[in-house]
């Protein structure tokens, strides 16, 4: 109990430290109370413990390369608008089909170069395998270290912005999570996720 209570204590210690170099540091930059508060609400927290937990990962897959996915406790697609910041998540609607059960599949990262809209895309990723659910995406990130560099999608267009902008998930090349618009041409920067047999 001893040692409990111990390391509670110096968690606790380690915490208030970080806290207030990072609270120096945003006052440093001109920032106010009310920005911190902005910071708290984003969940930034969550983004840097993930940046902290990178050297914990495993290296992401080289295209072409098959490797599993598990989705251990299913989730509302609306939590991943949640989960990655944004504060009118909840204006949001999610149009696909959620995943109730848990599950575990074989994917793999796939390059087709510029495409000139999201239908181009899709017609090229079925070339390669199925177009999985978004929410993919999250146990994508899980799995895989976040430093990676690329951009890596995920072709299912089942969010809708408040503004009515129909959106995709993805993996920025820093690691964070997004969603960006599917009205567009895109980059051959874009690594795809498919699934495979």
């Amino acid at each position: 109990m001893e040692t409990t209570i111990k390391d509670s204590i110096s968690t606790f210690k380690i915490a208030a430290d970080l806290f207030q170099e990072f609270a120096n540091a945003v006052k440093d930059e001109g920032g106010t109370f009310e920005d911190l508060r902005r910071l708290k609400e984003k969940k930034v927290s969550r983004r840097l413990a993930a940046v902290l937990m990178e050297g914990r990962q495993v290296a992401w897959p080289r295209p072409g390369e098959v490797f599993e996915l598990t989705i251990d406790t299913p989730f509302p697609g609306l939590d991943m608008v949640r989960d990655d910041g944004y504060g009118n998540w909840q204006e949001w609607r999610f149009t696909g089909s959620e995943i109730t059960v848990p599950e575990t599949k074989r994917f793999e990262l796939v390059e087709i170069g510029y495409q000139p809209n999201f239908e181009a895309v899709k017609r090229e990723l079925g070339k390669h395998g199925t177009i999985p659910q978004g929410q993919w995406r999250k146990a994508l990130r899980q799995k895989f270290s976040l430093a990676h560099g690329r951009l890596v999608g995920v072709a299912d267009s089942s969010w809708v912005s408040p503004g009515g902008g129909v959106g995709f998930p993805y993996v920025h090349g820093g690691g964070f999570g997004y969603f960006d618009w599917a009205g567009r041409g895109f980059s051959d920067d874009w690594f795809w996720l498919v699934e495979v047999k």
